[in-house]
C-alpha cells in the first residue's frame, strides 16, 4: 500500500511539472509572432509537448482520471495552438488530422503494443520474462 501511495505522489509530481511546463509553452505560443507559420508551430509542439507527454505513457495506466484530463487539455489546446483555432471550436478533427490519440486510448495503446512486442519477441527480455503464454492443443469448449 505505501509504494502504491508513493508512485501516485512521484506519478503527481511529474505530471504536474510537465503539465505547468506545457502550458506555460502555450500561452506563450500564442502570443508569439514568431509562431505565425503552421509547420513551424506543429514542430515545435512535437518537440516540446507531444514527444514529452508520450515518453512513459504507459505508466501513466491506472492514474487518477484528473491528471488524465489535465493531460488532454493540453493536447487539447496544443492542437489548437497548430491551427490557430478558438477555445470553444472542436477539437477531434484537428487531433484526427494530427494523428493524434486522446490521452486515455494513448495510453491503452501503448501497453498493447509492449505486450505485442514482449508476446512476438521484440522487446527486451526483462519484458518478455514477465509474460508468459499458455498454448494449449485443447479448447475449452462446454456442451449444454
Amino acid at each position: 500500500m505505501y509504494s502504491l501511495i508513493q508512485t501516485y505522489l512521484c506519478l503527481y509530481t511529474l505530471l504536474e511539472s510537465a503539465l505547468r511546463h506545457f502550458t506555460i509553452f502555450i500561452i506563450l505560443g500564442k502570443h508569439e509572432n514568431t509562431l505565425q507559420l503552421k509547420e513551424c508551430t506543429e514542430t515545435l509542439v512535437h518537440a516540446f509537448i507531444s514527444c514529452k507527454s508520450d515518453y512513459c505513457n504507459s505508466l501513466l495506466y491506472g492514474a487518477p482520471n484528473y491528471l488524465l484530463q489535465k493531460m488532454q487539455r493540453v493536447q487539447n489546446a496544443a492542437a489548437r495552438l497548430i491551427f490557430q483555432e478558438s477555445k470553444f471550436s472542436h477539437v477531434t478533427p484537428q487531433l484526427r488530422s494530427l494523428h493524434w490519440l486522446p490521452v486515455t486510448q494513448g495510453i491503452h495503446f501503448k501497453l498493447l503494443l509492449i505486450i505485442f512486442k514482449a508476446i512476438h519477441g521484440h522487446a527486451p527480455s526483462y519484458i518478455s520474462d514477465l509474460i508468459s503464454i499458455r498454448r494449449t492443443g485443447r479448447y475449452n469448449l462446454r456442451l449444454i
